[in-house]
């Protein structure tokens, strides 16, 4: 059993230059956006974008996330900055007979998005982060649903960029423990099982101030170990970790942020932007 608890409180994707609601635009096919890998990209000038499609099953999937990660890529030096503009799109499913709807869709633009992530920072992520209320609102009885998402160049230096999105079914929640059959047949390698949540405490407390601890335990039949990835999305392992709990019995990890806290500094990380924390439970 898994749970957390708070403490004390370049792809094939089709790029439109100077994208804008004043703008004549023919939509092409959006890139994709996996929950598997990141899809890397790149902007070379100011206000270009590039739009991605992230599909989303409301019902099933409860919520969705993006993270844009700011990693230099394709060039050398400092890396251009880069932010989100997202519409939820409704009916996205073909017509029956095998036609795309994408040239109906409302692409978002500077003037016109349901949601938006700019830091105006290179070096901080982006992370849009739909809610179930807000998909519900929007996708209620629809054929497909979906995010439209824009990644937009805030400077004229090439900015690359990863990309990758996140499903609420894998999603944990506060006080609410998540029960794991660790019993299913699984192919050599195949060890672990992964989680996610955000961190945004900091976006709102004057002192960048959490604390959080995910823990794990079990029933007896079995010795789950716990890692932690924060801040850019990716899948732990066993070699590639921030933080771990690998002792016998049940497991616990602790991630905070104290004024004396050294990680988030060692690393050059700033909290404020909100923290991506996937959790892999190895059940071997």
């Amino acid at each position: 059993m898994l749970k957390i608890e708070q403490n004390d409180i370049d792809s094939s994707v089709k790029a439109f230059a100077n994208r804008s609601s004043r703008d004549s635009f023919a939509p092409h096919p959006p890139g994709s956006i996996l929950a598997s890998d990141y899809m890397n990209g790149r902007i070379e000038s100011q206000n270009q974008v590039k739009y991605y499609y992230f599909p989303i099953n409301q019902e099933f999937m409860t919520e969705g996330m993006v993270l844009l990660h700011k990693k230099q890529i394709f060039g050398t030096g400092a890396n251009g900055d880069t932010g989100l503009i997202v519409n939820i799109i409704r009916d996205t499913e073909d017509d029956g007979e095998g036609k795309d709807l994408y040239y109906l869709w409302n692409y978002p633009t500077y003037e016109s998005y349901s949601i938006q992530s700019i830091s105006n920072d290179a070096n901080k992520p982006e992370i849009v982060e739909v809610c179930y209320e807000k998909l519900n609102e929007v996708c209620a009885g629809a054929n497909g649903c979906g995010l439209l998402v824009g990644v937009v160049g805030l400077t004229d230096t090439l900015a690359s960029y990863r990309l990758k999105g996140f499903y609420g079914r894998n999603k944990m929640y506060l006080e609410k423990p998540i029960k794991i059959n660790s019993t299913r047949e699984r192919n050599e390698g195949d060890y672990f099982d992964y989680y996610w949540f955000t961190i945004t405490d900091a976006a709102t407390d004057a002192n960048n101030y959490f604390e959080y601890q995910v823990s794990v335990g079990t029933d007896g039949t079995g010795d789950p170990d716990l890692y932690v990835s924060l801040w850019d999305g990716r899948f732990p392992t066993e070699t590639d970790w921030d933080l771990k709990s690998n002792m016998a019995g049940a497991d616990s990890i602790r991630i905070e942020n104290y004024a004396n806290s050294t990680l988030w500094k060692q690393r050059g990380w700033d909290v404020a932007a909100g923290v991506v924390v996937v959790v892999g439970v190895r059940v071997d």
